[in-house]
């Protein structure tokens, strides 16, 4: 019955009587599914109103969700398609009648935590799905261009990640968390500048590289940027030198803070001391 009623043409537009009406996760993820399908096999097809509405409802939903399921059970889980069918139509409209979205989706994540933790989930989704190319779901012509446009505006991301990391005292760990997250999946490939003149470096390897909670998703971040290829800028010599330089510099500072973190213990001293335990992983990252 369900399944019929998903392959309708016409399901999805009660979706939002589903979402909104329902206080059943299941119900609510169901309804998104049957949203998230229309926007990949139907978009082209709909009309401009269709799609406006359809966008302006993932919009609010976005805004109001992240509060309603705070603490629920299976919250992430429902979140999570959220943020997907929401990349389903910036995918098909950013290039063209959403260039704001960007920025939209930053000043929601300036209103409290809940709406910035998820703000952040989505940008990072939006990195991992504009620029994979593999999935086969962005033609790389066209990723080239979002990926323009997202340069031109990372400085707004930027400004909300280094504000959490900068004042995580304050903030919940799972939002640290989903800062470092996002920070690495956009490392590979944003503007230089942000990584080589600011202090982000120096927050990430000073501030969580030692606490075990952290250690993991701040060790991949520096993974990101020890793999950076400077090809791009091979006829300015002298600005990626610069960059070599600060990179090393990177590097002493996170020995440093290895060193402290291990009490001056040898790599396989290290290793079989945390073998078997949570914190092999975050060991294993830094080895790589």
């Amino acid at each position: 019955m369900l399944n019929q009623f998903k392959s309708h043409p016409d399901a999805w537009t009660v979706v939002d009587f589903i979402v909104i009406q329902s206080n059943d996760i299941n119900t609510r993820f169901f309804g998104l599914s049957i949203l998230d399908e229309a926007v990949n096999m139907r978009w082209n097809i709909l009309d401009t109103d269709s799609k406006l509405n359809m966008r302006n409802f993932m919009v609010n939903l976005v805004l109001s969700l992240p509060e309603q399921v705070k603490g629920q059970q299976h919250a992430t889980h429902l979140l999570t398609k959220l943020n997907a069918t929401l990349i389903s139509i910036v995918k098909q409209e950013w290039g063209n009648s959403w260039e704001n979205f960007i920025q939209d989706i930053c000043n929601s994540a300036t209103e409290n935590e809940a709406k910035c933790e998820n703000a952040l989930n989505i940008l990072r989704l939006l990195s991992e799905e504009v620029f994979d190319f593999s999935k086969g779901k962005v033609l790389q012509s066209d990723a080239i261009i979002l990926k323009t446009k997202m340069n031109d505006q990372f400085e707004m991301i930027y400004k909300i990640c280094i504000q959490v990391l900068d004042n995580s005292d304050g903030v919940s760990e799972s939002l640290v968390k989903a800062c470092l997250k996002t920070l690495q999946a956009f490392l590979s490939w944003i503007p230089l500048q942000f990584i080589f003149d600011t202090n982000l470096m120096e927050i990430l390897i000073n501030k969580y590289i030692i606490p075990p909670t952290t250690r993991i998703e701040a060790i991949k971040c520096f993974t990101e940027i020890s793999s950076l290829s400077f090809e791009e800028m091979k006829e300015s010599p002298q600005i990626v030198q610069q960059c070599k330089e600060r990179l090393c510099y990177y590097f002493c500072l996170l020995m440093n803070q290895i060193g402290t973190m291990t009490k001056q213990r040898s790599l396989l001293q290290e290793f079989e001391s945390v073998a078997q335990s949570k914190q092999q992983a975050g060991f294993e990252n830094f080895a790589k």
